[in-house]
């Protein structure tokens, strides 16, 4: 009787890991809700009406103008809480896989915005870090995907950042070493992406490994 409850029991833990696709982990890429897809289309209009209204207010404000700039800001405003509230609501309902999504296009989209500005102003400082924000949505939906997978998937994230950061510290260091030597200084974006190349790598060998 004891051993049938206990079986049971690790029934139960059992059917609370889910199999997560984590981008090359499992089968590529996941499949959107109509629900996702509704706030995922949302939060592209509301970002694109953003850039609109932020680009009419830094033209307003460089120009002088304080009539158009102020409805302008308030335009950029609200714009900006129509683009967050979708992921909001993919948070709440904890649908990783479209909010990770979305947090990556609002992370190419914020990337550049810094160079509209002048260098030392005030807004350049504040544009350049804007785009820390989707990147620590995306950050946390994968944190949260990795919390939620089974321990095959774990294993395999688990040893790709292994790699990643094996070979990231090698190409760091080698990269320091060639400065030092005489080779013109890369820009320490380059560290960001030589990460994340090897932790795709990383992953697509470990799937590798334990197909």
């Amino acid at each position: 009787m004891l051993y049938i409850f206990r079986r049971m029991d690790s029934e139960k833990k059992e059917t609370r890991m889910e199999n997560i696709r984590i981008g090359v982990c499992g089968p590529v890429g996941g499949k959107f809700s109509k629900e996702s897809s509704r706030d995922f289309f949302l939060s592209a209009v509301g970002t694109a009406l953003f850039l609109i209204a932020f680009t009419l207010t830094r033209k307003a404000g460089m120009a002088g103008q304080s009539g158009l700039a102020i409805p302008a800001g308030f335009a950029m405003a609200l714009f900006f809480a129509l683009a967050v509230w979708p992921f909001v609501r993919m948070a709440r309902r904890s649908d990783d896989w479209a909010l990770s999504q979305a947090a990556m296009l609002a992370f190419f989209v914020f990337f550049s915005m810094y160079e509209k500005f002048p260098k030392g102003s005030a807004w350049r400082f504040v544009t350049v870090l804007l785009p820390l924000l989707p990147a620590g949505v995306l950050l946390w939906s994968c944190i949260r995907m990795v919390r939620r997978a089974d321990e095959l998937q774990r294993r395999i994230v688990y040893e790709a950042l292994a790699f990643a950061f094996v070979t990231t510290l090698s190409v760091t260091v080698a990269g320091a070493f060639l400065e030092a030597a005489g080779l013109p200084a890369l820009g320490w974006i380059w560290i960001a992406g030589v990460l994340v190349v090897s932790w795709v790598i990383g992953l697509m060998a470990a799937r590798r490994r334990y197909r």
